[in-house]
């Protein structure tokens, strides 16, 4: 009996030891599939594809690659605004680049700040003469921020512009709280400390209202002021107060109303743009219709050098985004001071 327990111990202790081994090579496989390092090259006078599919952000969030295995962590795509200016700004002084291409479906948004800064490295791109090209099924308005400032803005037949602006609906739970006989006991200094209202009123506060009406006026009229410079024939406001008499005019085409607002270029498909912009960057290498000399802006900047300084003084950033804890914090989130 002693062998026989003493041998089944060790298979007990085999098979953790196999399944232990199995889940370090999966999180080997995993990690170097997200961090592989594979030489990248850049074609001669090809366009420096910006597919911006995801959220552009100020520091990515550190995911733990078991974690996304196990569900436990929703996936979305996080780019970080500053691999994306600094491709820009490479790519404005390689010769071998001579065009950005703006793919803009999988773009799900930015803040307003970055957004900003990513359109301002556009119009250098486009003030040392190489063009901006823009391409989406459909606009909204953080894809179209940064289609404005293109050259050429192509969409869909099917899509088109639309805007709505910032805002929204807030949730407030005191009527629901009540039904359920819950007490909310509030600790609130200020008349603008509006964060637990929530939970304590069924409708914002006067002062809550004004300081967001604030805050969304200012962050609209800065939107319409960009987009507006860079587009010079639109007119944002003019358009939405009279959309539904615009969108009858062209028999409900969003798109068709988009182009006669000029809020567009040319309507077409992905392949349609795709040979078009062949005519200045020359075919691709793929074998699929549309295709153009290209490179993808991550590929772009493994294959080249950083067009800063990497030597003399410098300025440290420290990143405060996410939810603050204590200790040392992980990308994306910030440590308690």
């Amino acid at each position: 009996m002693r062998f026989l327990r003493g041998l089944w111990h060790f298979l007990v202790g085999l098979k953790d030891a196999l399944a232990l081994i199995l889940l370090l090579l999966i999180f080997v496989v995993i990690w170097g599939a997200t961090r592989g390092t594979s030489p990248a090259t850049v074609p001669s006078g090809a366009a420096l594809v910006l597919d911006l599919d995801g959220v552009i952000v100020d520091q990515a969030t550190d995911r733990s690659p078991l974690a996304v295995i196990g569900g436990s962590q929703e996936v979305v795509p996080e780019i970080e605004a500053r691999q994306v200016i600094e491709a820009i700004e490479r790519a404005r002084r390689d010769s071998n680049v001579k065009a950005i291409s703006l793919e803009m479906d999988g773009f799900l948004g930015a803040g307003a700040a970055n957004l900003q800064s990513i359109g301002d490295a556009l119009q250098r791109f486009r003030a040392s003469g190489k063009p901006v090209r823009a391409y989406a099924t459909a606009y909204l308005d953080d894809s179209y921020y940064l289609a404005a400032h293109a050259n050429q803005v192509w969409v869909n037949p099917l899509g088109g512009v639309l805007l709505t602006g910032p805002g929204g609906s807030g949730l407030y739970l005191k009527g629901a709280l009540d039904r359920l006989g819950v007490n909310i006991n509030v600790f609130r200094a200020g008349t603008y400390k509006a964060a637990v209202e929530p939970f304590t009123r069924t409708e914002p506060s006067p002062e809550a209202r004004e300081a967001d009406q604030a805050l969304v006026d200012t962050v609209w009229t800065n939107y319409v002021t960009d987009v507006e410079a860079a587009r010079p024939r639109v007119r944002i406001n003019a358009t939405l107060a009279n959309l539904p008499a615009r969108l009858q005019a062209t028999g409900g085409d969003l798109a068709a109303q988009s182009l006669r607002d000029g809020f567009v270029d040319t309507i077409g498909t992905q392949v349609g743009y795709g040979r078009d912009l062949a005519k200045v960057v020359g075919k691709g290498s793929e074998a699929r219709p549309g295709s153009y000399n290209a490179v993808r802006f991550r590929d772009y900047l493994r294959a080249t050098s950083p067009w800063r300084a990497t030597s003399g003084d410098a300025v440290g950033v420290v990143y405060v985004a996410g939810t603050i804890v204590d200790g040392e914090a992980p990308r994306g989130s910030s440590p308690r001071p």
